[in-house]
């Protein structure tokens, strides 16, 4: 396999993930007004290469390309998470997360994180 082949097969694969990010992404903006950002650009609505040249600007931001292959566990932990109206950096989180020392897995630390968001939705009438 050449280095052309490599690069290309990841590439393949962070578009595949990008992929299955819309669906959550368009999701959680429809039914839980939840805005997902990555480094304050919103996802809502973006094509797949628009995902990965979002990701890609991190670079410019934290110093480092930022992967979908990183973010993906929080954008997927959201989806669990009973969140009110609001938005959500998924690159701040991933940058967080690799900051922080308390052994957390990614579905307590995005918990933790978004707290304060939580539990709107038994507010809202039915």
């Amino acid at each position: 396999m050449t280095v052309n082949d490599d690069s290309f097969t990841s590439w393949k694969n962070r578009e595949e993930i990008a992929e299955s990010m819309i669906p959550i992404i368009g999701k959680l903006h429809r039914e839980q007004d939840v805005t997902v950002l990555v480094h304050s650009r919103s996802l809502v609505n973006k094509s797949v290469v628009s995902i990965l040249k979002t990701h890609r600007f991190a670079r410019q931001i934290a110093g480092e390309e930022l992967s979908v292959t990183e973010t993906l566990p929080f954008l997927q932990t959201l989806t669990t998470l009973d969140l009110g109206p609001s938005q959500i950096d998924i690159g701040m989180l991933a940058a967080e997360y690799k900051a922080d020392s308390r052994g957390l897995t990614v579905e307590e630390f995005t918990a933790d994180a978004v707290a304060g968001a939580t539990g709107a939705k038994q507010d809202r009438a039915p």
